[in-house]
């Protein structure tokens, strides 16, 4: 049975921020999890609150898909394929924020570059 966390994100700007562009499913970062809980492949139920949108929360699984070596850097978590309608829902909310996406991502990876 996997554990359920509840992440708050203050604006759909900020869940677009935190979205991970390349991968296959719908994924962003998060720092909600507890640390050393959580392996890569390990399953979370998740519920995440957007406080501008009608629809919050959305409730969905999600599948640990990428840790970094430093562990006070945030997860990845990605939609379980079960969920791909609510991945599509947030990729439309985040769609006019497009320009935002990956750049936390990004930011981290570089930081782990130098």
């Amino acid at each position: 049975m996997s554990k359920t966390v509840r992440i708050y994100i203050d604006s759909v700007r900020e869940l677009a921020a935190r979205t991970v562009p390349f991968f296959k499913y719908t994924s962003i970062l998060v720092t909600e999890l507890a640390d050393g809980d959580y392996a890569l492949g390990n399953s979370v139920d998740v519920e995440l609150f957007l406080p501008d949108t009608a629809t919050s929360p959305f409730h969905f699984s999600a599948q640990v898909s990428w840790l970094f070596d430093d562990k006070s850097f945030p997860y990845v978590i990605s939609l379980l394929p079960k969920d791909v309608a609510t991945g599509h829902r947030l990729n439309f909310l985040t769609n006019q924020y497009k320009a935002e996406y990956g750049k936390l991502f990004d930011s981290l990876i570089n930081s782990c570059a130098t």
